[in-house]
């Protein structure tokens, strides 16, 4: 059982701290409304007076109507931006966690049954992998499902309109419209060459950054208990296209030599 000691103390840290915010909110919000109405638009220079309003909203909760006002303002003059900021805010607050969970389990019913090269199961092995390095909830979906047009009946169309659907809401027309073009992108099916699909890549961040960590995780030798020139060859091949497609977010300073797996 939990010592009543300690809770009391903790109680009273979480109530000074509290105090604490809400001074800091004080302090601040006058500076954020008159700078809200002297209509000034330094991005940089509303990242910085705004920073603690923010960290205030995200520890506390207080001061939200004051940062979606902000937040307003900003969208009033750079809706790009106020759009990164919710997005943000909204991955921050687990918003978008359940869809990736409802993602993960539509890729793990797509390919039930499906194993690779190693006789390893498709979705526990490489999906998973592939799906977990994503860096935000988009590359995260898209990683699950980058495979489920190319190996199995389903198209895209038909992937997006089953997530849009058990998102209750969450997945907004151009978040779907962002997830459906990466993954079609990522079905080689619709390229005449592998020359061709790689590099249209480019043409989708997501596709960019889900196709890094599909190739990373392909180029990985230790999955092949006893690797057969055939396997060696393709590796190779993997590295190469890795290359590529890391030049596609820019300059590489990376010498590699092929023949080094």
């Amino acid at each position: 059982m939990e010592n009543p000691k300690n809770i009391n103390q903790l109680v009273k840290q979480l109530k000074k701290l509290q105090r604490l915010h809400e001074q800091e909110l004080a302090r601040i919000e006058p500076i954020i409304r008159q700078t809200m109405a002297s209509g000034i638009q330094d991005l940089d220079y509303l990242d910085r007076i705004t920073e603690p309003l923010y960290d205030i909203v995200l520890s506390s909760g207080i001061g939200r109507e004051l940062y979606d006002e902000y937040l307003t303002y900003v969208e009033s003059f750079n809706p790009q931006r106020a759009k990164e900021y919710r997005g943000h805010d909204n991955e921050l607050n687990g918003v978008y966690d359940d869809l990736v969970d409802k993602a993960a389990e539509m890729a793990q019913e797509y390919h039930k049954g499906q194993v690779d090269k190693q006789g390893v199961d498709y979705f526990e092995g490489h999906l998973t992998t592939v799906g977990n390095a994503g860096y935000n909830w988009k590359e995260k979906i898209v990683g699950f499902l980058h495979d489920a047009a190319e190996d199995t009946p389903h198209t895209v169309d038909e992937i997006v309109q089953t997530l849009i659907e058990k998102s209750n809401g969450v997945l907004k027309n151009e978040d779907a419209q962002e997830i459906s073009k990466a993954l079609n992108l990522l079905n080689s099916n619709t390229a005449s060459t592998r020359e061709e699909y790689i590099a249209g890549i480019k043409e989708s961040f997501i596709a960019t950054k889900v196709k890094l960590n599909d190739l990373r995780h392909n180029m990985d030798i230790s999955r092949i208990s006893n690797p057969t020139d055939k396997d060696l060859k393709r590796i190779k091949r993997y590295r190469r296209e890795y290359r590529q497609v890391l030049e596609y977010l820019g300059p590489v300073a990376w010498e590699w030599n092929e023949d080094e797996i």
